[in-house]
């Protein structure tokens, strides 16, 4: 590790093998179709508990096999059920690999500029959480409305 700056720190790269490897799990272990969910190979036979009280979908609704779709490479498909399912998983790879990326520059650069990127995750992460938030409600409303 010769010139690098400072010591190799793997906490940010633990949170990104945090978050992609339960991505890769479920590609594995789950699939979906526009109607079900399947783990190992199984039907699961469960609803939305909002659905069936209240009548009308929850803003969750079509998440799971959105995010399962998405995970298959159906984005079409999980779009149309809700698009927060796509975003949610863009989301969580964009910031496993941005934390893997900060573990390797934050150890060849000065402390000053890896807390810039690291402050630079933070707000991205937080600005795309509300974008989710967003694509959620509005999903949700259409639905409703």
């Amino acid at each position: 590790m010769h010139g690098l700056r400072g010591k190799l720190n793997f906490t940010p790269g633990v949170v990104g093998l945090a978050l992609v490897v339960p991505l890769a799990l479920l590609r594995l272990l789950a699939s979906a179709s526009t109607e079900r969910v399947y783990v190992v190979g199984r039907e699961l036979h469960w609803g939305c508990a909002f659905q069936k009280m209240f009548g009308i979908p929850c803003p969750n609704c079509g998440l799971t096999r959105g995010v399962l779709l998405s995970l298959h490479g159906q984005f079409a498909e999980a779009w149309a059920l809700n698009p927060a399912g796509p975003l949610i998983v863009l989301g969580v790879l964009l910031l496993g690999l941005a934390m893997f990326f900060l573990t390797f520059y934050q150890a060849s650069h000065t402390p000053h500029a890896a807390g810039r990127i690291h402050r630079h995750i933070r707000v991205g992460s937080s600005a795309y959480a509300g974008v989710v938030v967003v694509a959620l409600a509005v999903h949700w409303l259409a639905e409703v409305f």
